[in-house]
Formats: C-alpha cells, structure tokens, sequence
C-alpha cells in the first residue's frame, strides 16, 4: 500500500514493523512489512492481511493469496471485470465504489 493510505489506516509511522526488501518491475525496493496489520471486509467477507507499505505506488494492491481468500475470480484484468467464486454476477472495479 501507498505511504499515504497507511497514514489514513493509522499505520505510519510503524510502531514495530520489519524492513523488507523485494524485487519488483522497477527493481529492488525496500519496504516496510506489518504482519496482520489489517482487517478487510468485502461483500460480508471478512479477513487479516499483512500490510507492505511502499512509498513508489499511488494504489493499493492485494496478492494472488489475499483475492483467493476473499474468492475473488479475475475475469478481465484489462477491463477490471471480476466476480465472486459463489456467484455469477460481473462486477467491474473501474465503477465508482462505495467504501464504509
């Protein structure tokens, strides 16, 4: 996550956290690792995810492992179109979104 979104989280500047360093499209970078540092609540699904805060991104992220716990099914990447693994209704994160 972006520098700023873990400022509105309550998570920076880290209490106690782990400096890790990961190779990405743009080379290595370090970064700051918080284990179960956040609750996510989507559509009545509920789960703890580690947090990496990354000061050269402007968005936020999730693993492969965090959008198969939430059952999440990428259907167009391009288009933003996904779904829910128990339902068939299309959804497009491109459409404005309602956060709580």
């Amino acid at each position: 996550m972006p520098v700023e979104v873990a400022k509105r989280l309550g998570l920076w500047p880290p209490r106690r956290a782990k400096l890790v360093s990961a190779d990405t499209g743009g080379g290595e970078v370090d970064m700051v690792y918080l284990e179960a540092a956040v609750e996510i609540y989507l559509e009545g699904r509920r789960r703890i995810a580690n947090a990496l805060i990354n000061p050269f991104i402007d968005e936020v992220l999730i693993s492969d492992y965090l959008a198969s716990e939430l059952g999440i099914v990428i259907l167009d990447p391009r288009r933003g179109l996904w779904r829910f693994v128990d339902e068939d209704m299309v959804r497009n994160s491109a459409e404005p979104q309602r956060w709580k």
